[in-house]
Order: C-alpha cells, then structure tokens, then sequence
C-alpha cells in the first residue's frame, strides 16, 4: 500500500509540473493553459508590451529637456498671452469679415499653438496666464490694451489684414528673441514651430 501511494504521488507530481510548464508554452505558441488554440492570446502579449512602451515614452515625453533661466520662463508665460492674443483677434476679425477665411482657419492654428506652449508651461512646472480666460481676457494690461487697440484699427477688411500682418511680424521677432540662447530643447522645438507656423500666416494675409 505504501509503495502505491508512493507511485501515485510521484505520477501527480510530475504531472502537475508538466502542465505548469506546459501553460507558459502554450502562450507563447498562441495556445491557452488547456491547449487549445487562443488566438487572442499572442494580441493580448503584443497589446500589452505596446501599451508599456506608449505609457513609457509618455513619461519621458512628460519630463524636460532643460531648464529655463528666469528670463525664459517669463518669455514662455508670455508667449502663451500671446498666442491667445493672435487667437481672440482672429476669432472676432472672421466673425466681422466672414469673406476672409483666412482669420478663420488661421485661428484653428493658433488654438494648436496656444496648446503647444501650455503643454510646455506644465511639464516646467510654471503657471498658465491664460487659463479661466475668456475670449478678449487677458492677464496683463498690456496684453489687454493691445488686444482693444488690434481690434479697433479693423475697420475695413484690409485693414483687418494690416492687423493680421502687424500680429505675425510680433510673433515672429518675440519667438527669435525668446530661442536666441535658449538651451531646453523641447521649449526651442516649439517655438520653431510657432516660428514657422507665423511666417506662413504672415504671407497668408498679404505680409
């Protein structure tokens, strides 16, 4: 009787560990723990080491490339007042001369630009001068007499273009001045961008 029970324990045994071994081997071959064929299984591995590296290059993506002098964060502030600048304009001239679609589609880009330096002004940890705003609010005075000043000098539709014009040219010299020797390499990314983005408005309406 012993030795029987002897048997048939060490029969289990082995049979316990060779279907143990055999579950992680059948996955890999697209095979569930019963053998069968799963053909999710091999999906779902795959699925999940490309959600890893998503969540990874996420958390790289989100830390930055540098860091700013005082000066530069000030400027980084500043730029997304600006940005938010070129936008209200925009959205109040196409909704006064709905003809030039230039202000319309030209607002959608600078509603991706404005998001683009917030996404910077986070992930450096600095506070957003245009969040809560409402469209025509700004957070300096500056800003604000500039954005009443724009859109009163938009009395006729060319005159809404000069103003178009007079918004890229500023855009443009602030974002030169603002890279010129700017070391963090996701912020200078951007503004490249942006520098791009507003040279290409500016020969939109006519600069």
């Amino acid at each position: 009787m012993k030795t029987h029970l002897k048997i048939t324990g060490a029969v289990l045994a082995a049979a316990l560990a060779a279907g143990l071994g055999a579950a992680p081997a059948a996955a890999k071959q697209g095979r569930g723990p019963d053998g069968q064929r799963c053909t999710t299984c091999g999906q779902s591995q795959e699925r999940m080491q490309q959600l890893g590296k998503k969540q990874k290059a996420r958390a790289v993506n989100s830390k930055p490339n540098g860091t700013l002098t005082k000066a530069q964060k000030r400027e980084l502030k500043a730029m997304a007042e600006e940005e938010k600048l070129a936008h209200d304009v925009y959205v109040a001239l196409s909704a006064q001369y709905p003809s030039a679609v230039q202000f319309f589609n030209i607002s959608r880009a600078e509603s991706r630009h404005l998001q683009a330096v917030r996404k910077m002004l986070d992930r450096y940890g600095l506070s957003d001068p245009t969040a809560g705003r409402a469209a025509g609010e700004f957070a300096t005075d500056a800003t604000q007499e500039l954005y009443n000043s724009l859109l009163a000098q938009a009395t006729t539709e060319q005159a809404a273009y000069d103003v178009g014009i007079t918004i890229e040219k500023m855009d443009i010299a602030d974002l030169r001045d603002a890279m010129s020797g700017l070391k963090a390499k996701d912020v200078k990314f951007v503004y490249s961008r942006l520098l791009q983005g507003s040279q290409k408005h500016l020969r939109a309406f006519g600069g």
